[in-house]
């Protein structure tokens, strides 16, 4: 259950901002004359605006304010500094009714901003991860007109949502039974028949008399409410299909490719400090908590995340996002794709530049088209994701070679120091990302490791390597 009402709750903040105004008279700082809360440990935060509501939390946008002057914190040059997100509890008594009392709402309320925070914490650093912002990071409350309350504070992200950049258009009876591979008679009632026939029938209609204006009754009727809201439909659709273009559906399925790695991604960094998403995809990734900004792509909340527990399966694998709301949304955006392009399952598009394109993004069928459980080992999806098809043909990793890999990393922090150690690991995950080539890692891994550590960098090579990488050893 969620409450939408951020926008009153906003409204009353504009007002609130209002009335500051005209007590402290003209504004002599970008702190005066704005709502403020304060932290348990004195830091002010000039509140701008009310981002996300639920019943029992909501997400305010925020800047830090400086000590001295009361002004807002800035960078140098005079640019405001970064906002920052406030995720408050704020939810006092018991108003659905389940029995509880106040102070038992305000244990829960603390209990699950402790579990929040925990969790964050021990994502610290994972980069597609939302963090917490870093002068405010061990705040565990929020102080607003001499109450408090259970609260954390993260760095903003102010990315857009699948739902924000991809269009999904509901297929006509016809063309999504087409894409379904469902024919008219096994549809069992899924689909109104009625709409299949988008011509008027007004033809078969029997006129009633008019009422002196030309036209009849029935017409009138019948076009305001049946024929002719079938026929706007049908426009419509036939309108975004004549809009859409291979460049259009590269752009999608590109979107759709960046938004899945990133996830896998932070689901192989949350299964590294055993946090794991259910694997039925019951409890995530949800839609809206993955967004995209400026290339980058981020899990935005970890509510959803729980604990691997004794006895628990720990493999790493891409189920929770295949039979996730996200992988639902993805699978809905492709019946109206499918349906646009006239493609029947299992068939080839008839159109050669769509097909060129789709051709391109084979990596995906593991979403688009719901793979077994059996299929999804993780570290293979995201193989497969940053080399292509043809990472399927190699062999899969072997448990000792993954334990061998990371014996070799706890040796080379020890040899090589947090510093260039640091710089390794980045390169090596920019390789698995596909942002490098195998031959920019050997080049930049041999200057970063240096020729005292000439035996460490070969066996880098070697596993990296094994593990399906075209590295190939520089010449003595």
């Amino acid at each position: 259950m969620t409450l939408d009402y951020r926008h009153a709750l906003q409204k009353a903040l504009d007002d609130l901002r209002t009335e500051l105004e005209a007590e402290e008279g003209p504004a002599k700082g970008p702190a005066k004359g704005q709502a403020k809360l304060r932290t348990p440990r004195g830091a002010r935060i000039v509140l701008e605006r009310i981002v996300e509501t639920s019943f029992e939390k909501l997400v305010c946008l925020g800047r830090r304010v400086s000590v001295a002057g009361g002004t807002v914190a800035t960078l140098k040059g005079g640019a405001l500094a970064a906002p920052l997100a406030v995720k408050l509890w704020h939810m006092r008594t018991d108003w659905r009714g389940d029995g509880e009392d106040d102070d038992a709402v305000a244990e829960r309320m603390r209990r699950r901003s402790g579990q929040e925070h925990s969790r964050i914490r021990k994502l610290a650093g994972c980069k597609h991860w939302l963090q917490l912002a870093a002068d405010v990071a061990s705040e565990n409350a929020a102080c607003i007109g001499g109450a408090e309350y259970p609260a954390i504070y993260l760095e903003y992200f102010p990315g857009k949502d699948l739902t924000e950049l991809l269009q999904i258009d509901e297929p006509p009876p016809k063309e999504r039974r087409l894409a379904t591979g469902v024919s008219a008679g096994d549809d069992a009632g899924m689909y109104d028949d009625d709409d299949d026939d988008d011509d008027d029938d007004d033809d078969e209609e029997e006129e009633e008399e008019g009422d002196g204006d030309g036209d009849s009754v029935e017409r009138r009727r019948h076009g305001a409410t049946g024929g002719g809201a079938r026929g706007s439909r049908r426009a419509s659709w036939e309108a975004s299909r004549a809009r859409f273009t291979p460049e259009q559906l590269g752009l999608e399925l590109q979107t759709i490719k960046d938004f899945s790695l990133g996830i896998l991604l932070g689901m192989k960094e949350a299964h590294g400090v055993g946090l794991r998403f259910e694997c039925d995809g019951s409890e995530g990734p949800f839609v809206a908590d993955v967004r995209q900004h400026e290339g980058k792509v981020k899990l935005v909340d970890v509510e959803s995340l729980g604990e691997y527990e004794d006895g628990d399966d720990q493999r790493f694998t891409a189920e929770p996002l295949v039979y996730s709301p996200v992988g639902e949304f993805v699978r809905s955006w492709w019946l109206s794709t499918a349906a646009k392009l006239h493609m029947a399952p299992n068939s080839r598009c008839s159109n050669p530049d769509f097909q060129r394109v789709l051709d391109r993004y084979g990596a995906m069928n593991w979403l688009l088209f719901k793979w077994k459980p059996a299929q999804l080992q993780g570290d293979e999806i995201i193989r497969l994701l940053t080399h292509g098809p043809q990472a399927q043909a190699q062999p899969a990793y072997e448990p000792a070679l993954e334990a061998r890999w990371a014996e070799f990393m706890q040796r080379a922090f020890v040899v090589l120091g947090p510093r260039r150690f640091d710089e390794v690991k980045e390169v090596t995950e920019m390789l698995q990302q596909g942002q490098i080539e195998p031959a920019e890692l050997v080049a930049r891994t041999r200057y970063v490791m240096g020729k005292e550590s000439e035996s460490l960098y070969r066996e880098y090579l070697t596993i990296l390597k094994k593990l399906g990488y075209a590295v190939t050893k520089p010449k003595d």
